[in-house]
């Protein structure tokens, strides 16, 4: 999911280089090995504004 977010696509590859390994030590650190699935909560929060 993160290789999909604006702010990764944008950056150049050192940036994307320092992400992914970020990311593979967060995975380590949880024992995960990349494979599996994680469940993360995904909020969406709209509002409307009302304009007279």
């Amino acid at each position: 999911m993160m290789r999909s977010r604006s702010f990764y696509i944008t950056s150049g590859p050192g940036d994307r280089l320092q992400y992914d390994r970020a990311l593979e030590a967060l995975l380590d650190r949880l024992g995960l090995d990349g494979g599996q699935t994680v469940d993360l909560p995904y909020v969406t929060r709209a509002f409307r504004y009302k304009v007279d």
